[in-house]
């Protein structure tokens, strides 16, 4: 069994945007509550969330090939004329949530002590866009 987190896209802008996963190694897409795939197609409206009820529980992969290497992916937000307004890498290293490689400064993470025992929580947020 892996480690989890709670992640929750907000989107501050006046437009929706969409949510792709990318490049992913070692993470439970489907299965075991763990549901990354959510994210990957994932339509965030204007002033809105994603998932809407909260954020939605992810896991690492923690066995096989994955024992003691870093899970990770990358999140990227586009516009709805598929321009990149946010892209973050997040991963896991033994339970240790982290950024980096985080691009398109229009993006604002924060990784709090989770609200579940031994999770974090993971809000990764639109900020309003001038302009649009």
């Amino acid at each position: 069994m892996g480690k989890g987190a709670f992640l929750q896209i907000l989107n501050n802008s006046s437009k929706l945007v969409t949510s792709h996963i990318v490049n992913d190694k070692c993470m439970h897409n489907t299965g075991g509550g763990s549901n990354l795939e959510l994210f990957n197609g994932g339509t965030v409206p204007a002033n809105g969330s994603l998932p809407i009820a909260g954020p939605q529980y992810i896991e690492a992969k923690n066995s096989g090939f994955c024992f003691g290497n870093v899970s990770e992916f990358t999140l990227t937000l586009l516009s709805d004329q598929n321009v990149i307004v946010g892209m973050v890498n997040i991963k896991d290293s033994g339970n240790k949530w982290s950024i980096d490689n985080q691009s398109v400064n229009r993006i604002s993470v924060d990784i709090q002590t989770g609200s579940v025992k031994g999770n974090k929580d993971i809000y990764v947020t639109l900020l309003p866009i001038e302009g649009w």
